[in-house]
């Protein structure tokens, strides 16, 4: 629905200001390019991130952004812990967690956010 206001928003302006004669057949083209240009800004990370922090502001209890590299450790069920890096990447329709240790690595395969204790 936005990228159909914003088309005919760029149409009217169009029409009004600089081509008066211009056909509908030229808002077909112009909404397609708009949509586009929308859908692959908003898959972008540097976008999408930007847009998860302002949304994030009004509700808190949205997935945090957790981009970036973490170091921790694993606890086995003996008490042992091995030392680990986390490499996690989020975008809005994916998050990719690579984790690597002195024997361990692993890719994730699939992820579902959720919220535990709060």
């Amino acid at each position: 629905m936005t990228t159909v206001a914003i088309s005919m928003g760029i149409y009217t302006l169009l029409q009004a200001y600089w081509l008066p004669s211009i056909s509908i057949f030229k808002v077909i083209t112009i909404s397609s390019v708009v949509s586009t240009v929308l859908i692959l800004l908003l898959l972008a990370s540097f976008v999408s991130r930007k847009i998860w922090a302002v949304l994030a502001c009004f509700d808190k209890s949205m997935f945090p952004d957790l981009n970036g590299t973490w170091e921790g450790g694993i606890t086995l069920e003996n008490g042992e812990v091995i030392s680990a890096k986390a490499v996690i990447r989020q975008t809005l329709l994916a998050t990719q967690i690579d984790m690597h240790g002195k024997t361990t690595k692993s890719i994730t395969l699939e992820t579902t956010p959720t919220i535990e204790q709060g």
